[in-house]
């Protein structure tokens, strides 16, 4: 089977380390805006324009990017799954765009926290024509235009639980690895 995942709060726990750096960044620059934590967007989470959150882009992505904490049994479960036979790709929307070298702080971060994978792919947009070129049978992911443009596909989708993804009922809905696990080998 191929195993499609992506990284950013399915693997790790991003959005943790967003809202502390977030909240830094609004005091740094005297922005007076109540953080709203279940927003996924940066001008409803933090009441950033563009510039500003290429601002904090800049400034913080790629430390949050090597530092952001791994879900637990993530890597275990994914190792499992790899040992078992199964192909593990991870496909991601992180791109050079807002982080230079998005791959190499990808795998590094991958291979620190000790993730097996088959391939790697980054800057994906188009998640659905990803997980199509590479045959992906399941794939986990917490964004919902992500898992939108992946159910086009004849790809499996397991929504990854999140705060901004709580309206999202169309998608199975998985709340940790364990599940994960078990909702692949069901």
């Amino acid at each position: 089977m191929n195993i499609g995942i992506d990284i950013d709060d399915t693997i790790n726990n991003l959005h943790d380390i967003l809202i502390i750096k977030g909240k830094e960044f609004n005091k740094k620059e005297n922005i007076n805006f109540e953080i709203h934590e279940d927003e996924w967007c940066w001008d409803k989470a933090f009441g950033w324009d563009d510039l500003t959150a290429k601002k904090f882009l800049n400034e913080n992505i790629e430390n949050a990017y090597l530092n952001a904490g791994i879900k637990e049994n993530a890597s275990e479960v994914i190792n499992k799954l790899h040992a078992e036979g199964n192909k593990i790709i991870i496909i991601t929307s992180r791109g050079e765009d807002h982080c230079p070298n998005a791959y190499g702080i990808s795998e590094t971060w991958l291979k620190a926290k000790n993730v097996q994978f088959d391939k790697l792919i980054v800057g994906s947009i188009d998640k659905g024509k990803a997980c199509a070129e590479n045959k992906i049978d399941v794939f986990i992911d917490d964004h919902v235009g992500f898992c939108e443009g992946v159910a086009k596909t004849e790809t499996k989708v397991l929504m990854f639980n999140s705060p901004y993804n709580q309206q999202e009922t169309k998608y199975k809905r998985v709340y940790d690895w364990n599940e994960v696990y078990k909702e692949i080998n069901e």
